[in-house]
């Protein structure tokens, strides 16, 4: 496991033998998880850790393949994402305060319906895979509604998926995304770019 800083640390993400996202620990008063992973021999290690409650980014295998393995008092996902996962609570929105700040946002994004970003401490947010694009491209309307809760979330960085942690200001996250979103053409639904196409 990674450190982050003194509350976030996160079990790497992994290509082979099977995609895995990363799987981040929360540290409060009690210990909480964003995303599962898909990565078998962190099983072991996670459930040493007693999470009281995970949240899950969204549906995609990579993120929630061992849900079924790691026990947690909570997952808390959105509706479509709870489809996915057994015995799930359904949010839109949840404010956390155990020792830290926990938000729990609904997130429009191209990359997965039903998205959860988490904003630690109003420092640090984990989008999880949601300003990807999808194999389209970035769906314009998804990519506009995407910078707009962005700018409303009071934080510092932004964390991705598939990046082993990686920190970037909010501020340039936002600027990039705009910056695609500037390439958009009349009639066409969906902008092609290379630049956040996990």
């Amino acid at each position: 496991m990674k450190r982050i800083n003194e509350y976030l640390s996160f079990f790497e993400a992994k290509e082979e033998p099977i995609l895995s996202a990363e799987a981040y620990v929360i540290k409060g008063n009690r210990n909480y998880l964003f995303d599962f992973g898909n990565d078998i021999s962190n099983i072991d290690k996670i459930n040493s850790l007693n999470i009281y409650a995970a949240f899950v980014s969204h549906f995609h295998l990579d993120h929630i393949g061992q849900a079924k393995n790691i026990k947690c008092e909570h997952i808390y996902t959105s509706k479509f994402t709870s489809k996915y996962i057994e015995g799930s609570e359904i949010i839109d929105n949840l404010e956390i305060n155990d020792g830290i700040k926990i938000e729990a946002i609904s997130f429009p994004s191209g990359h997965a319906k039903g998205s959860l970003v988490l904003n630690i401490n109003n420092e640090i947010l984990l989008v999880g895979d949601g300003l990807y694009a999808s194999k389209d491209g970035y769906n314009v309307s998804l990519l506009y509604d995407s910078i707009r809760v962005l700018k409303t979330i009071n934080t510092k960085y932004v964390i991705m998926s598939h990046t082993n942690g990686e920190m970037n200001k909010i501020e340039n996250v936002i600027s990039d995304l705009e910056n695609i979103y500037s390439k958009k053409e009349k009639g066409v639904p969906y902008i092609k770019v290379n630049d956040y196409g996990n």
